[in-house]
């Protein structure tokens, strides 16, 4: 049996304020890289999904905050300095430009890691953007599909598939509004790619057949359709543009079955005495 997807809901969006910023942990735990200004897919809790090996787009401006394990106070480590080697350039506020695809390799100051050991070191991988394809995702089933795989996960799911990226080709109940987040990927992987938050991307669309559908202009895919029309989306930024989706409405009397999905958390409490 063919399945037919058919989405009737609305994400959640999160506002440009960042209070939790991407970013790279070291390999051995000694320091953490955080990148404000940099945009990448999150989950229901805005947690980032940026992970090692943590890929970036060429042409991205990175400006990190240095936080250290051996310096948890504010400032204690103010004086370690960040290096890299890689194809970067520095400007002349200190912060760096990856220029074209390869490897960066960063590491810091020895006040900011482990006493008697080598320095640590986390890498990034810069990426050209034919090597990418946008995708979509929803917060929610990001959420339930990652932390439900894991050892010992807090998420049980029961009932239908929770997907991390969602097909290119969907079917819409008419009528109702959705709003489905967009990301970057490394095909193949599935790796998150980082791009600039500045300048804005936009979700395009071409109306294929039928009667234009009601969209918005963002960064996310947002419409409202009707029965027997089709579309299809484009995720654009910087001059670069990524084929998304091809969306088709369907009246509601069309849908002729409904797949059920569930999940619940476990929330591990530990009291002390």
């Amino acid at each position: 049996m063919r399945r037919v997807w058919l989405v009737a809901s609305c994400a959640v969006t999160f506002t440009a304020c960042d209070p939790y910023p991407p970013a790279m942990s070291s390999e051995r735990g000694d320091f953490r890289l955080e990148f404000g200004g940099l945009s990448v897919p999150r989950d229901l809790f805005a947690t980032s999904l940026w992970e090692a090996p943590y890929l970036v787009l060429t042409g991205t401006r990175l400006c990190p905050e240095l936080r250290c394990a051996a310096c948890p106070e504010d400032g204690a480590c103010d004086d370690a300095a960040v290096h890299v080697s890689g194809p970067v350039a520095v400007d002349e506020d200190g912060c760096f430009l990856v220029e074209s695809p390869g490897e960066v390799v960063w590491t810091v100051d020895p006040m900011c890691g482990t006493p008697g050991q080598e320095p640590d070191r986390v890498t990034m991988r810069v990426v050209s953007p034919d090597a990418v394809e946008a995708r979509l995702t929803s917060l929610l089933d990001v959420m339930v599909a990652r932390h439900a795989m894991r050892d010992n996960p807090p998420i049980t799911t029961i009932g239908g598939d929770w997907l991390e990226l969602l097909p290119r080709e969907f079917k819409v109940v008419a009528g109702e509004q959705i709003a489905l987040g967009v990301g970057l990927y490394e095909p193949g992987t599935g790796h998150v790619v980082a791009r600039p938050s500045e300048p804005a991307a936009e979700v395009t669309w071409t109306t294929t057949r039928g009667r234009a559908p009601i969209t918005y202009p963002s960064d996310q895919l947002e419409l409202v359709t009707f029965a027997g029309t089709e579309s299809e989306a484009s995720y654009e930024f910087a001059g670069h543009r990524w084929p998304l989706a091809r969306v088709t409405g369907v009246s509601a009397d069309a849908v002729t079955s409904l797949e059920l999905a569930g999940a619940f958390i476990t929330w591990r409490t530990t009291t002390r005495r």
